[in-house]
């Protein structure tokens, strides 16, 4: 049986998640505006920071739980307050 170090292992696995990653980044940007996909992509990295100091214990600083609180809040704000654009009908 061939022996893999768990380095490589975890190598693979994050090229993976990245390239799933920039894959929808992709195909987001041809489906919504670049408010919206920078919207996204703070949240994504407000999940990957909480995980981070879930998974790691990496310590909670001030300035760290401040940027958080924006970002939910903005995020919150962009969802709840901007305008709805109607999709104009075909015409046949």
């Amino acid at each position: 049986m061939i022996s893999v170090p768990y380095l490589w292992i975890s190598l693979l696995v994050n090229v993976l998640s990245q390239w799933a990653c920039a894959s929808g980044v992709h195909q987001m940007t041809s489906m919504s505006s670049s408010l919206t996909l920078n919207v996204v992509l703070n949240l994504r990295k407000l999940v990957s920071l909480v995980i981070s100091v879930l998974l790691f214990q990496n310590p909670v600083t001030p300035g760290m739980m401040a940027g958080c609180m924006l970002v939910f809040a903005g995020t919150f704000a962009y969802s709840k307050f901007r305008p709805v654009v109607a999709v104009p009908k075909k015409l046949e």
